[in-house]
C-alpha cells in the first residue's frame, strides 16, 4: 500500500534510512524534518504493517536545458523550497529494504510520484544520481570500474562528453535508468563528498512525464511526415559516393535520420542540446553504430574526434539560440551564433571533409509536398498547413518577417487524443545569407547538391 508519511512517521522513516543507505548517506532526524516543514513531500510503501520501501521528493523550477540551474551541493538540492509554479518533481531519496529489492517497489513509488507531479503542472522528473563505481563500495558489493572511473574522469578534466551508454557502466546508474527510464544531464563535483564511492560525485538524472506533448515531440513526429525512406536513402546515398564514412550530426532530433544513416553502415556522433529530444532518440532509434550525445554543438571543441562529414539540417541551425526558448529570441545573438556555429562545424572536419547545412528555401514545391498528405498553401509573407493521420492532427502556419530576420511557427492539433499547441521562433536566414557565412572560412569547394528528396530546405555543401 502506498501512502504519504508525515512526522508522526519519523521513526519508521528513520529506520528505514538506516535499513536502505550506507551510513553516510543517511539523512538526521533534524534535516527529515525540515524537509517536511519546507513542504516536500514523502511517499511510503506498505507490505501489512511494514515500512518496506520510500521515496522522498519536492517540486521546484528546472531548465534541462540549462543543467547549471541545478544546486551544486546536495544540501542545496535537498533543502530546495516549493515555488508557487513548480515545472518538475525532484527525487530527493529513493530507500528499499535490501530484502525487498527486485519487486518492481522502485517502478511503484515513481510512478505515483509522477502522477501526483503531473496534478501539479511538471513537465519534469529531476534527480541526483550516485555513481559508486567510482571508486568501489565493499559495503554494497561493488567493485570499481576503473573504465568508468576514467571516463568520468576525461570528462571532468578534458570535457570530453560521455555517451548515454558510458553512465550506464555504472551499477546503481544502470538501476536509476532501468527504473525510471531516465537519462543522463551532467555530472557535479563535490555534490556530496561524505559519498567516497561516489567521489563525491553526482549524475544528473532527467526524465520527461508521460504525456506531454511538447514542441519536440510535435517535431519527432512531423519529420516521420516530412522525410520519408526514400529521403534517407538519397541522404546515405549522397554521403557514401562523397566518401564518407563517419557522420557528426548536429541538431540530431529523436535520432530518426542518424538511425537511418547507421542502418546504411556510416558511423554517426548524434547530437542535440534538448534533453528531451535525446530521450526520444534513446527510445526510438537506438542503433550500434550511433552515438547519441546531450550536447551544445557551440561546445563541439570539447570533442576531440573529426570526421568526414557534418551534417546539421532541418533547418536547426536557425534555431540555435531559440529552440523552446521564445522569450529568448534575439535575431542579432542568433546570427552570430550562427556564424560561430559554422566556425565549430569546420573545426570537426577532417581535412577535405564536407559540410552539409541547410536553411529556410525561398520558394516551396507546393505540389510536391502536396503529394506526401500535406495541405499546404503560400501566404503573403509565409505558409500555413494542416497534417492528418489516424492518431495525429497538427494544423499550423509559418509566418516570416525578412526585415526583422524573424521566422515564427505556430501548431495546434492533436496526438492520441491529447490536444496540444505548440509555437518557436528562429532566425529566418536566406540561402545567400548562409552561403556568404560559409565562404568566409575559405572552402576549397562550395556547392548545391541534388536532393530532390529534399523538399523543404535549401541544403549547401562545403569542403574544408
Amino acid at each position: 500500500m502506498i501512502t504519504q508519511l508525515h512526522e508522526g512517521n519519523i521513526e519508521e522513516i528513520l529506520d528505514l534510512e538506516k535499513g536502505s543507505f550506507i551510513p553516510q548517506l543517511q539523512a538526521e532526524k533534524s534535516t527529515i524534518l525540515k524537509r517536511l516543514g519546507l513542504g516536500h513531500s514523502i511517499l511510503g510503501n506498505y507490505e501489512g504493517n511494514d515500512l518496506v520501501a520510500m521515496v522522498s521528493y519536492l517540486y521546484t523550477n528546472f531548465n534541462p536545458r540549462d543543467p547549471s540551474t541545478f544546486p551544486k551541493t546536495h544540501k542545496d538540492f535537498s533543502l530546495q523550497p516549493i515555488p508557487e509554479n513548480p515545472n518538475a518533481v525532484v527525487i530527493i531519496s529513493l530507500g528499499i529494504k535490501p530484502e525487498r529489492r527486485a519487486r518492481g517497489l522502485a517502478q511503484e513509488l515513481l510512478k505515483a510520484v509522477g502522477e501526483e507531479a503531473k496534478k501539479h503542472g511538471c513537465l519534469y522528473g529531476v534527480a541526483d544520481g550516485r555513481c559508486p563505481s567510482y571508486n568501489g563500495s565493499p559495503q554494497e558489493d561493488i567493485k570499481q570500474n576503473p573504465e568508468f572511473k576514467n571516463i568520468i574522469g576525461q570528462y571532468l578534466n578534458k570535457g570530453i562528453v560521455p555517451s548515454q551508454e558510458d553512465f550506464l557502466k555504472d551499477p546503481l546508474l544502470a538501476f536509476y535508468h532501468r527504473t525510471s527510464g531516465c537519462g543522463f544531464l551532467d555530472v557535479i563535483p563535490d555534490f556530496f563528498p561524505e559519498d567516497e564511492p561516489s567521489g563525491g560525485l553526482r549524475v544528473i538524472l532527467y526524465k520527461y512525464l508521460d504525456k506531454i506533448i511538447s514542441l519536440s515531440k510535435e517535431w519527432s513526429i512531423l519529420a516521420r511526415i516530412m522525410y520519408g525512406q526514400e529521403y534517407i536513402e538519397q541522404l546515405a546515398d549522397f554521403l557514401i559516393q562523397s566518401g564518407v564514412e563517419t557522420v557528426l550530426e548536429c541538431g540530431c532530433g529523436d535520432g530518426y535520420i542518424s538511425k537511418g544513416l547507421a542502418e546504411r553502415g556510416l558511423k554517426v556522433t548524434a547530437l542535440d542540446s534538448d534533453p528531451e529530444m535525446v530521450y526520444l532518440a534513446f527510445n526510438n532509434s537506438v542503433h550500434p553504430n550511433v552515438d547519441y550525445k546531450l550536447m551544445n554543438w557551440l561546445d563541439l571543441d570539447k570533442l576531440a574526434e573529426k570526421f568526414d562529414c557534418v551534417i546539421c539540417r532541418g533547418n536547426s541551425i536557425s534555431s540555435v539560440s531559440s529552440w523552446g526558448k521564445e522569450e529568448e529570441y534575439n535575431p542579432n545573438i542568433a546570427r552570430e551564433r550562427i556564424k560561430k556555429s559554422i566556425g565549430v562545424f569546420f573545426r570537426r572536419l577532417k581535412d577535405n571533409g564536407m559540410l552539409y547545412v541547410d536553411t529556410t528555401k525561398e520558394s516551396l514545391d507546393i505540389d510536391a509536398i502536396r503529394k506526401l498528405g500535406v495541405d499546404i498553401a503560400e501566404t503573403g509573407g509565409g505558409i500555413e498547413f494542416e497534417v492528418k493521420r489516424e492518431d495525429f492532427h497538427l494544423k499550423g502556419k509559418i509566418e516570416h518577417d525578412l526585415a526583422r530576420r524573424t521566422r515564427r511557427t505556430y501548431g495546434r492539433g492533436t496526438l492520441e487524443g491529447e490536444e496540444f499547441s505548440v509555437s518557436s521562433t528562429s532566425y529566418l536566414m536566406t540561402p545567400g545569407e548562409l552561403e556568404g557565412i560559409i565562404r568566409s572560412h575559405n572552402p576549397s569547394e562550395i556547392w548545391i547538391p541534388n536532393l530532390p528528396h529534399e523538399r523543404y530546405y535549401h541544403v549547401i555543401c562545403a569542403m574544408k
